[in-house]
């Protein structure tokens, strides 16, 4: 299964970069992870990122990827959102930082679970997940 990631919010090309360095760096993601950037615009130096391209099989790097986009977006101190979609037939799903950062940790996990499914094909929605639960803030 292949994903595009992309990241809106605050200062997303850093922050594509940042997600691709930390999804690269999980055992079961290592080789499966790649920058697609563009070329610079006349006049500017260096590429610019536009998303992430994640090669996946099945199950435990189905559940790596999710749990992984989950804990990056949980530490970011900036509002950003991820978008994650599968390429094959365009289902995909959004989370915010500002989520995650507000949930509780069982909204975290069910978060995560939720994010797992919907790319493994077992998902009921795609969009945005919504909070349920106890938030904090």
């Amino acid at each position: 299964m292949e994903l595009e990631v992309s990241i809106t919010g605050v200062d997303s090309t850093e922050n594509l970069r940042t997600l691709r360095t930390w999804l690269a760096e999980e055992p079961e993601l290592r080789g499966r992870v790649r920058l697609v950037e563009r070329p610079p615009e006349p006049g500017h130096l260096g590429t610019v990122p536009e998303l992430i391209l994640v090669t996946l099989g099945t199950g435990s790097a189905t559940t790596g990827f999710a749990t992984a986009v989950n804990a990056w977006l949980q530490h970011r101190a900036v509002d950003v959102a991820c978008t994650v979609t599968r390429i094959a037939d365009g289902t995909g799903i959004t989370m915010s930082a500002r989520q995650l950062r507000r949930a509780d940790a069982a909204t975290r996990g069910r978060l995560a679970r939720e994010l797992s499914a919907t790319l493994a094909g077992g998902g009921a929605n795609s969009g945005t997940p919504r909070l349920e639960g106890r938030v904090d803030g």
